[in-house]
């Protein structure tokens, strides 16, 4: 009466059994191999420079630079466009540098210094043609240029992991549903003489149901709470 079906039971029971058990076994091997992406993120890394209070106690005013970033792929996508990734990386850039600021700016009552308007640290830095370039440069120039006593250079890498779809069979099944990463690398570089004063470094997951701005959102917090200048 209904005819035949256009997948067979047994047929369909072996396709799903096939796909699960490779995202098993991608597990397993990557466990294997040291790369695991569980569930657990990465511990905050710290770098503090001897005599840190000191030295910071000598600055007035900083600025938050354009945040560098890079959009990886666990698989690279068919539909890769090159050129259209690194118009996402650019826009990222100012968007976390932007995340950054308004993160910072709202205890800046608590700070013993002064964070540069970001307007104004990329005008300057337009003006002066470095832009798009400020990696090139010393970060004692950089600050010279901007006329502060540091600076925050920092990168951001966001590694997309698998599928939606996928994350949602492995969190059913095996209890893993990460679909992507970010790292956040972050130092204030003393203006007077580009020495690295305090670094901080940390690694986020993204799970289905989250999002890569709730990624950032939760980054910039703990950035906000490991703030070195708070008085």
């Amino acid at each position: 009466m209904f005819g035949k079906p256009l997948i067979s039971s047994k047929v369909l029971f072996t396709f799903i059994f096939v796909f699960v058990s490779s995202i098993i076994f991608s597990q397993e091997t990557e466990k294997i191999n040291g790369s695991y992406w569980g569930n657990t993120e990465g511990a905050k890394k710290t770098f503090v420079v001897l005599n840190l209070k000191e030295k910071l106690a000598k600055h007035k005013k900083i600025a938050i630079l354009p945040i560098k970033s890079y959009i990886r792929y666990k698989k690279t996508p068919k539909d890769y466009n090159a050129e259209l990734n690194k118009e996402k990386e650019n826009k990222m850039s100012f968007e976390l540098q932007t995340s950054m600021y308004d993160y910072l700016i709202v205890s800046k009552d608590n700070y013993s210094v002064q964070i540069q308007n970001i307007d104004s640290t990329n005008f300057i830095l337009k003006e002066n043609k470095m832009i798009d370039s400020i990696t090139q440069y010393k970060p004692q120039d950089v600050a010279k240029v901007l006329g502060v006593d540091a600076v925050i250079f920092s990168n951001y890498t966001y590694t997309k992991l698998g599928s939606e779809f996928g994350a949602i069979v492995s969190e059913l099944l095996i209890g893993g549903g990460k679909v992507a990463s970010g790292q956040l690398n972050m130092d204030i570089i003393n203006g007077f003489d580009g020495e690295v004063l305090w670094g901080f470094g940390k690694t986020m997951n993204q799970d289905n149901l989250s999002s890569p701005e709730a990624i950032i959102r939760r980054m910039m917090s703990k950035v906000e709470r490991n703030f070195p200048y708070l008085k």
